[in-house]
């Protein structure tokens, strides 16, 4: 009997290939990260990651909390793939207690104040420095804090402090990177380069995948291609050396001549 099922085909060593690329375009110091969100975009997780970090992916985002708990399951049964891999929460401590995030050995990116506070009150009550990164809003106006809201917890005797937190990256997203040209895309580096400053001198992450197509400038030292990585670009006046990894087929289940004039 002939097989009628549609079937998803999914190339891991393109896979491979394309994080390599993309690893590629940014400087020696710059570190590239995989964001597996949402189920790898749909691909599976599972593979996906396993295969990223025998490409040498060592940095893995997702955006909820169960993807993280989820993902570090999937790490801890790869042989020391558990201790050398970081896993970055987008959506912050938005579903969870900062306790979650240290049982699983997850990281948030902090993108309120109030989760700046409530992490490092846990990680004083505890006794324990409490890893997080730190999501700037540059003009996306989607998550992160603000530039006034930023501005207020630096000001002269704030009561404001750092103290309990291993902040590993400041992080932003750009808005437009799709569209080199769009004038927003310097805007936002420079106001990314301003806010981040306040912090010292720690690494900065605003590229996702159309960033790292722009220029070296915007890559800093931490980039995080998404829908790159499985082989797919906006944009296609830019370099692209990636190449989808899904392959779908289905079964032809007839072929029929017609005249010309027949109902279809």
């Amino acid at each position: 009997m002939a097989n009628n099922s549609t079937t998803f085909h999914i190339d891991l060593t393109q896979l491979k290939s394309n994080w390599t690329w993309l690893d590629a375009r940014t400087p020696r110091h710059c570190r590239t990260a995989s964001v597996v969100k949402a189920n790898a975009y749909g691909h599976g997780m599972r593979a996906i990651v396993t295969s990223l970090f025998d490409a040498g992916c060592r940095i893995f985002c997702v955006a909820r909390l169960e993807e993280a708990i989820e993902l570090r399951s999937i790490l801890t049964a790869e042989n020391n793939a558990h201790e050398v891999a970081e896993i970055i929460c987008f959506d912050g401590l938005q579903d969870g207690e900062p306790a979650d995030y240290r049982i699983f050995n997850l990281i948030p990116a902090l993108k309120q104040v109030s989760e700046i506070e409530a992490a490092n009150k846990f990680a004083r009550e505890s006794g324990k420095i409490f890893p997080v990164w730190i999501q700037l809003d540059t003009g996306m106006n989607r998550l992160g804090i603000s530039k006034a809201e930023l501005s207020s917890l630096f000001v002269k005797n704030s009561p404001f402090s750092l103290s309990g937190l291993d902040i590993r990256a400041i992080m932003s997203h750009l808005s437009s990177s799709d569209n080199p040209s769009h004038s927003t895309n310097e805007q936002h580096h420079a106001r990314f380069i301003e806010m981040s400053n306040l912090f010292g001198p720690l690494p900065r992450s605003l590229s996702a995948s159309h960033g790292i197509l722009l220029s070296d400038k915007f890559h800093f030292d931490i980039t995080r291609p998404g829908i790159a990585l499985y082989g797919y670009n906006d944009n296609s006046g830019v370099e692209f050396g990636c190449k989808p990894i899904l392959k779908w087929t289905a079964p032809i289940l007839q072929i029929r001549s017609i005249s010309p004039g027949e109902q279809i």
